[in-house]
């Protein structure tokens, strides 16, 4: 058997928590520590888990520079239609200003 030495506050945590699950003191503590080994040995299961679902899903699956390009070419595409979209909303404003000079020069010294 080994002594653990806590903090009062600590103390009264486990002393409470374990009258909630009707445990002794080191019943609790040795659940907790359980608890916390098989949670510690899932992690490693999750992760494959994960990389399986991240495999499996069709953002990572295929051809990484394919899928960059597609990505980009639907950029592409939107960008051509913002433009058109700003085109035709200031083409009602577009004005022939071909008799219309404008000198640098005099536009400075005022």
């Amino acid at each position: 058997m080994t002594t653990l030495q806590i903090s009062d506050q600590a103390a009264n945590i486990l002393s409470n928590m374990a009258q909630q699950e009707r445990l002794s003191s080191s019943e609790l503590i040795e659940r907790l520590i359980k608890k916390h080994s098989q949670e510690l040995t899932k992690q490693p299961e999750l992760l494959a888990d994960f990389a399986r679902i991240l495999a499996d899903s069709p953002s990572f699956s295929g051809d990484p520079l394919e899928t960059q390009k597609a990505i980009r070419d639907d950029n592409l595409c939107i960008e051509n239609a913002r433009q058109q979209e700003l085109t035709a909303f200031f083409a009602r404003y577009k004005r022939d200003l071909s008799g219309f000079k404008f000198n640098r020069e005099e536009a400075n010294e005022r």
